[in-house]
């Protein structure tokens, strides 16, 4: 997709986030108004709702880390960008905990925290590409998530830095690469990669088609130290019968706005309540709507406790069929029952009915609370689906390469 395909509202705000990084005094601005009064603190996290949001995955340092050495993350946002919670971000997280030091660089003009309220953690250092040293150090490890020409050229340019494992996490020719996009270069990164990964079934298979290459299937998975059912029930019940949550970004178009409202009049006892941010995308609005906005990683976890059916209501297209829902995991792991539109990776899940029609969708909202929870089978799947597997699989991937 070519910038004369992206709207100019969007071009513009690229514009002026990437105006405003590179703005020192504003940072010192607003880390002053963020260190002042109660009242300044409120007006600036209703102006920019996600400095609020934001968390490092690397909180908790390892005590161990560069022990095994540097690897380098090459992504399109920085570490604690949607809360901390990304793919990248988990993977790293895991990483960094098993005693590597992560090497993190980001290219995309998004408004990060200001470098002064930036997470200083040992052993990890993120930068956005403009500002971090132009010869990197050896690693273990490059893994990239995303085919930005930037990036690609920062992976396989110049001295080789170790082997380069392209993660393909999302189809990005379209609504998802809006602007930097280019074929050319994904195609460069899927021939001189030393290994190729894939988190959904659709990508592995175009990643096969296109380079002839094996490709590693490595589907999304869950970090269970958060997202662990509690034994006594939540205090709390979130409103309505059945209370029914969707968990993730709502800005996106493959978010089926109209199949949500369409739950909502059909189930009126019910409350479909709406975690994440929206953008500028009006939701819609009814009695029975709760939009709770975009919340810290860390309250998901109670909130789905609290919660009766959680939903995937996603638009089927292209896009969505190569999504491995990283929220379904975790809905998972807090017991929840997932009802999804049809989406080839969730298929004989179990804990998740899918509907091929909005029809069905409705009708399984309604049933889903009834039906008991395979809570034995779903154990058992997320067993083979942790952050900590994942790593496993990436390390052999790595020690396949040295060899």
């Amino acid at each position: 997709m070519s910038d004369g395909d992206v709207p100019a509202v969007k071009r513009l705000s690229h514009a002026l986030k990437r105006a405003w990084y590179r703005c020192a005094f504003v940072d010192a601005w607003v880390e002053e108004r963020l260190s002042g009064s109660a009242v300044s603190q409120t007006i600036l996290h209703r102006l920019l709702p996600e400095r609020q949001l934001r968390r490092s995955p690397f909180a908790s340092s390892s005590t161990s880390a560069a022990a095994r050495g540097l690897v380098r993350i090459l992504s399109l946002i920085p570490p604690e960008d949607t809360g901390g919670g990304s793919r990248p971000a988990q993977l790293a997280a895991e990483m960094h905990r098993r005693g590597f030091s992560i090497e993190w660089r980001w290219v995309l003009p998004i408004y990060p925290w200001p470098r002064l309220r930036r997470p200083q953690v040992p052993g990890v250092d993120a930068q956005h590409l403009d500002d971090a040293p132009t010869t990197p150090d050896p690693a273990e490890l490059v893994l990239v998530e995303a085919p930005h020409p930037r990036l690609v050229r920062a992976a396989l340019d110049g001295a080789h830095h170790g082997p380069v494992v392209y993660d393909a996490i999302d189809a990005w020719d379209g609504a998802l690469g809006a602007g930097w996009y280019e074929r050319d270069a994904e195609d460069r990164l899927i021939a001189e990669a030393e290994h190729l990964a894939a988190s959904s079934e659709l990508l592995r298979e175009e990643l096969h088609a296109r380079s002839g290459r094996a490709v590693e299937l490595l589907p999304n998975a869950v970090d269970p130290a958060l997202f662990t059912r509690p034994t006594t029930p939540p205090t709390k019940r979130l409103e309505g019968t059945p209370a029914v949550v969707y968990v993730g970004a709502l800005w996106g178009e493959w978010v089926d706005l109209s199949l949500i409202e369409r739950i909502a009049r059909a189930h009126p006892a019910a409350t479909i309540h709406l975690v994440g941010p929206a953008g500028d995308r009006v939701l819609p609005r009814a009695s029975n709507i709760v939009i709770h906005g975009a919340q810290p990683r860390e309250r998901i976890p109670a909130l789905l406790a609290a919660a009766d059916v959680a939903i995937v209501p996603f638009t089927p297209n292209r896009l969505t069929a190569a999504v491995s829902p990283l929220k379904v995991f975790e809905y998972l792991a807090m017991e929840v029952p997932v009802v999804s539109t049809a989406l080839p990776d969730l298929e004989g899940v179990p804990g998740v009915a899918t509907a091929n029609d909005a029809e069905s969708f409705v009708q399984a909202v309604g049933s889903a609370r009834a039906a008991p929870f395979p809570r034995d089978a779903v154990r058992a799947f997320l067993a083979e689906h942790t952050w900590d597997r994942r790593v496993d699989r990436l390390l052999e991937i790595t020690r396949r390469v040295r060899r």
